[in-house]
């Protein structure tokens, strides 16, 4: 787990298929190889969430990702989970109220999940996945995408390309004007267009659940982190331009700023 792996998931407590997703994604985990806690204290932070819940990791190795649920956030009060980042292999499920099959999915998103995130109850303000069905209306999926106060922000897509597209136009850093901007550093890094005067936020569109412009459902390829390391290393760029170029055909970067809105097209594929 790293700076790019989600650390809480919000889902519809009244989903029909709530607990069939949460089921599948336990199978998930343990379907996939067990990566090393390598980043100093991980694995003593995320002990700490469990001993809080009396939960233990998914597996028996000690490096198991443990999944949490937290349930209603109604009845969720000072949860360290919530507001210390582990850093480590653990993921934290919360239940907003509502998103029954008679209930108003867009107003659920608008009304419910998107201010629930943009509140102090959930510290940071880097980086957030929206995941939505194609049956979702696109005016509220958009009205989403806007108003919610993280530097990256992805639909359909891991946070990972958010990072990747500082190469292409985008930026990767915390949301200036969130409550708790200070809590996931200060400025950024890309905005190579020079956008004046404060940079909001980079969103980055993939294609639907059903058509995921990459698989996640497989371990993530070594190539993606050998580019972003090499990335980092070599001062122009070039190694994460030619990463992003694999797949930015299908992705569109918008960046925001105040009070215009820029939208950059990637480069497709070489």
């Amino acid at each position: 787990a790293n700076c790019l792996s989600p650390q809480v998931l919000l889902v519809a407590e009244q989903w029909s298929q709530k607990e069939e997703f949460l089921d599948c994604l336990q199978k998930q985990f343990l379907s996939l190889p067990t990566p090393r806690a390598y980043y100093p204290g991980s694995r003593q932070r995320r002990d700490q969430v469990l001993e809080e819940y009396n939960q233990a990791p998914l597996g028996p190795d000690s490096d198991q990702v443990a999944l949490i649920n937290l349930g209603s956030r109604n009845e969720i009060s000072n949860s360290q989970v919530l507001q210390n980042e582990v850093f480590g292999p653990l993921l934290a499920i919360v239940e907003i109220e509502g998103g029954g099959i008679h209930d108003d999915a867009s107003e659920w998103l608008l009304e419910k999940a998107v201010p629930y995130v943009n509140s102090e109850a959930i510290a940071g303000s880097l980086s957030l996945t929206l995941l939505s069905p194609a049956s979702s209306k696109t005016a509220a999926i958009q009205s989403a995408l806007e108003s919610l106060q993280y530097g990256s922000v992805c639909h359909n897509l891991w946070s990972v390309v958010g990072y990747i597209s500082a190469q292409s136009g985008g930026s990767w850093g915390a949301h200036p004007f969130a409550a708790d901007a200070d809590k996931s550093g200060k400025g950024y890094i890309g905005n190579i267009f020079d956008i004046q005067p404060t940079l909001e936020k980079t969103i980055v569109k993939g294609g639907t659940v059903a058509k995921p412009v990459i698989d996640f459902s497989q371990q993530v390829p070594g190539f993606v982190f050998d580019a972003l390391y090499v990335g980092m290393l070599r001062k122009d760029g070039s190694a994460l331009r030619r990463l992003t170029s694999l797949f930015a055909s299908r992705i569109k970067t918008t960046i925001l700023r105040r009070p215009a809105t820029f939208r950059v097209a990637l480069p497709p594929p070489s």
